[in-house]
C-alpha cells in the first residue's frame, strides 16, 4: 500500500470511529433525557395529586395530617414494588407533615427553596462493581402550593456508564474489523481515477501522445482534472504534429533554392565560362540567396509566433505613414509589374500596435496584390474605421482564388497552383499571426477570375 492510499485508509477509518463514537454518546445522552422526562412526568402529576388532597382538606376546613395522604399511599403500594417513587409533605416553615417509606432525601432549607416544579438531581451513585458505575440516579422534583411543599423523589436505574464503556469497546472492536477494511476498499474505489491518469501520463512520456485519460462517469473534481490533462495533451499533441510539418515543410522548400544555387555552383566548375555567362550565373544565384534569407527571415518569425507568452509591444501608429513606409519599399516591384496604387486613408484614424510587425501586414498583402495583379492594373487600399474597428482593405484585380483554397492559404507554406513559383506561401501566414497577435482577424472575398479583397480588422485604442 502506497502512502498516499495509506493515509485516504487511515482518514476513513478514523472518520468511521468518530462517527461510531459520536453516535453512541448521542445515543446515551438521548436516553438520559428520555429517562428524566418521564420521571418528572410521573413525579409531576403525584405531586399534583397531593396538593389538590391539601386543596380539598383546606376547602373543608379540616386539618392537613399524615392521614389525610393514606388514600395516596395506598394507591403508591398497589403500583410496581420494585418503583422507588415516594413523596414528603411539609409546611411553609420546614415542618414534616408526611413522607412515605421510600423517601430518604434529606429536607433540608436549599432543598425546600427553589422553583416550583423544578427538577433537580440530587444524586449519582454507583450500585455495584466497575460495571455499575453511575448506574443510580436519585432525582427530585419540587412542587409548592396552599402553604405546603411537596417533595417528590425517584430512583432511576440507569446503567450509563456501564452502557458507554460497553459501547465503546463495541465501537473499537468494530473499527478495528470494519473501518480498516472499509477505508481499504474506499481508497482503491477513490484512487482509481488517479491510476488512469498516471497511467496515460506514463504512456505520453513514453512518446505515445494520442493516449487519453478514460472519461470518469461522474461529473467531479477528478473528472474536471482527466478533462484539463486531455485538452492538454491534444494541445500537445497538435503542437508537436505542427512541429513536425513545419520542418517538413521548411526542408521541402529549403530544397529548392538550394538545388538551384547547387546546380549554378556545379555550372560554374564544370568547364571555363566567359564573364557574361558567370554573371548571369552569380545573379541567378543572388536571387535564390535573397529567395533563401528572405524565407529565413519569415521562418525566424513564424518560430516566435509559437510561443504563446509573445505579446505586441503597442504603440501610436498612423495608417498613412505605414503606407507611405511599404510602398517606398514596393515601389520598385510595383514598376516592374506596371501596377499602380489607389489609396483611401482616413488621416485622422489612429491605431495601437507593434511598429515593427504591422508593416509586415501591409507589406505582404500588397506585395502579394502586386503580384497577382496584371499589368496596367491598380491595386487599391483603404483604412477606414467600422463598427470601432480599424479595417486595412487590399484589392486587386488578379486570378482570383478558388473557394477551396480561400480555407487554406493562411496555413504555412500552401499556395495555389497558380502562384507556386511566385512566393514562399508565409506571407499570409504571417499577416494572420500579426493580426491575431493584435487581437484581430483577416479574412478574405475572392472568385476565380475577378480579383480578391483582404480585409484586416484591427481594435482602435489607445496607445
Amino acid at each position: 500500500m502506497k502512502s498516499f492510499q495509506l493515509r485516504v485508509t487511515c482518514w476513513i477509518a478514523l472518520a468511521l470511529f468518530g462517527l461510531m463514537f459520536v453516535s453512541l454518546v448521542a445515543f446515551n445522552i438521548y436516553a438520559i433525557h428520555e429517562v428524566l422526562h418521564q420521571s418528572r412526568k410521573d413525579m409531576k402529576t403525584l405531586s399534583r395529586v397531593v396538593l389538590s388532597e391539601i386543596a380539598a382538606k383546606q376547602a373543608a376546613g379540616e386539618r392537613v395530617l399524615p392521614e389525610s395522604f393514606q388514600r395516596i399511599d395506598q394507591s403508591l403500594a398497589t403500583l410496581d414494588p420494585d418503583n422507588p417513587i415516594a413523596y414528603a409533605v411539609f409546611t411553609a416553615t420546614g415542618e414534616l407533615v408526611h413522607q412515605t417509606a421510600g423517601f430518604e432525601t434529606i429536607a433540608d432549607q436549599s432543598v425546600l427553596t427553589g422553583d416550583s416544579e423544578d427538577l433537580v438531581i440530587q444524586r449519582i451513585a454507583s450500585t455495584g462493581g466497575p460495571g455499575e458505575l453511575l448506574s443510580e440516579w436519585h432525582v427530585l422534583l419540587r412542587n409548592r402550593a396552599h402553604g405546603y411543599t411537596v417533595l417528590v423523589s425517584d430512583l432511576e436505574d440507569y446503567e450509563s456508564v456501564e452502557r458507554f464503556l460497553s459501547g465503546f469497546a463495541v465501537v473499537v472492536l468494530l473499527a478495528a474489523l470494519l473501518s480498516v477494511p472499509c477505508g481499504y476498499l474506499l481508497s482503491r474505489r477513490i484512487l482509481v481515477p488517479l491510476a488512469a491518469i498516471q497511467t496515460t501520463i506514463r504512456e505520453v512520456r513514453q512518446g505515445n501522445l494520442e493516449a487519453r485519460v478514460p472519461a470518469p462517469k461522474s461529473r467531479d473534481e477528478i473528472a474536471e482534472l482527466a478533462q484539463a490533462l486531455n485538452h492538454t495533451f491534444a494541445d500537445l499533441d497538435a503542437l508537436l504534429d505542427g512541429m513536425r510539418r513545419f520542418c517538413a515543410d521548411a526542408a521541402h522548400e529549403l530544397k529548392t533554392p538550394l538545388t538551384a544555387l547547387r546546380g549554378n555552383l556545379e555550372v560554374c566548375l564544370t568547364k571555363e565560362r566567359s564573364a557574361e555567362e558567370y554573371q548571369i550565373l552569380l545573379a541567378e544565384s543572388v536571387a535564390e540567396i535573397a529567395s533563401l534569407s528572405a524565407m529565413v527571415h519569415d521562418l525566424l518569425l513564424l518560430s516566435i509566433s509559437g510561443d504563446r507568452r509573445r505579446t505586441a509591444s503597442h504603440h501610436e501608429l498612423a495608417p498613412g505613414h505605414l503606407f507611405r513606409e511599404v510602398t517606398g519599399h514596393l515601389s520598385v516591384l510595383a514598376e516592374e509589374n506596371q501596377v499602380q496604387f489607389e489609396q483611401q486613408i482616413d488621416d485622422h484614424l489612429a491605431i495601437s500596435g507593434d511598429e515593427a510587425l504591422l508593416p509586415r501586414i501591409c507589406g505582404n498583402l500588397l506585395d502579394n496584390a502586386i503580384r497577382f495583379a496584371p499589368p496596367g492594373s491598380r491595386v487599391t487600399v483603404r483604412w477606414q474605421e467600422e463598427n470601432g474597428e480599424a479595417v486595412l482593405t487590399v484589392t486587386d484585380t488578379g486570378p482570383g482564388i478558388a473557394p477551396e483554397d480561400q480555407e487554406r492559404i493562411f496555413e504555412r507554406f500552401y499556395q495555389v497552383a497558380e502562384s507556386r513559383s511566385r512566393g514562399t506561401g508565409l506571407g499570409l501566414a504571417i499577416v494572420k499571426w500579426i493580426a491575431e497577435l493584435h487581437d484581430g482577424r483577416v479574412t478574405v472575398e475572392s472568385a476565380p477570375g475577378e480579383g480578391a479583397t483582404f480585409r484586416v480588422h484591427l481594435p482602435v485604442r489607445s496607445a
